[in-house]
């Protein structure tokens, strides 16, 4: 996300001063338009489950059924105030 504004502020370099918003202005809104467009199918089709092996189904379309509550079957995830291991203090490094 960084990089995005510095993308832009190099390719602003190479064209004239007028252009220089312009050349800024697209550059993010191609960033945005890519963010809108992983998020709709681009995740279904990389995470999803594989028709013939190639490409992902779209089951998760729109980040369909994704969330911290849909974990791969047999992966537990441990809230971190209700964990065992959580305390008030932090963990100290001791070098033996």
């Amino acid at each position: 996300m960084l990089m995005t504004p510095a993308l832009g502020f190099f390719y602003g370099g190479l064209v004239r001063r007028k252009n220089l918003i312009s050349t800024i202005v697209q550059t993010l809104t191609i960033f945005a338009v890519m963010s809108l467009v992983w998020a709709l199918w681009g995740y279904s089709e990389s995470f999803a489950p594989s028709v013939n092996g190639i490409i992902g189904d779209l089951s998760k379309v729109g980040l369909n059924g994704v969330g911290i509550n849909n974990a791969l079957p047999g992966q537990v995830i441990q809230n971190s105030s209700t964990s065992p291991s959580s305390s008030s203090s932090p963990p100290s490094h001791r070098r033996s």
